[in-house]
């Protein structure tokens, strides 16, 4: 029937040509770019990978080195001061006595002075 058109093999490689170039700029785009922008990525990332594992390792116990156990250690010591000034407050502002406990001291003072330590008008009500 009818005759298939024949292209002049210029045309054919110039056809050939833009075929690849345009599928060398997708697989470039869809795929080579992307994993170049990973690749540059990890790159600045792995140097910081020795660090991170340092900085975790200082949140495990090693016997007194680690960030861990000198959290502990000032929380402890911390504990002990606390413990030492309610020991300090304590002594210096006593409880309060309580006013029954109060009059049984008075009037044991009282009965234990003599009577010329007194004045005359005073007796257990005035102390």
């Amino acid at each position: 029937m009818f005759a298939q058109p024949v292209l002049p093999n210029s045309l054919q490689w110039l056809i050939l040509i833009a075929g690849a170039a345009f599928a060398a700029q997708r697989i470039w785009t869809l795929i080579m770019r992307p994993l170049a922008r990973i690749v540059s990525l990890l790159d600045r990332a792995l140097p910081a990978f020795p660090v991170l594992e340092q900085i975790a390792q200082e949140f495990t116990p090693n016997d007194g080195g680690s960030l861990h156990d000198v959290i502990h250690r000032i929380d402890r010591r911390l504990a002990q001061v606390e413990s030492r000034i309610n020991t300090l407050d304590e002594q210096v502002n006593p409880p309060p006595v309580p006013s029954d406990l109060r009059k049984a001291i008075r009037d044991a003072v009282i009965e234990v002075l003599p009577p010329e330590m007194l004045d005359d008008n005073e007796d257990a009500s005035s102390y």
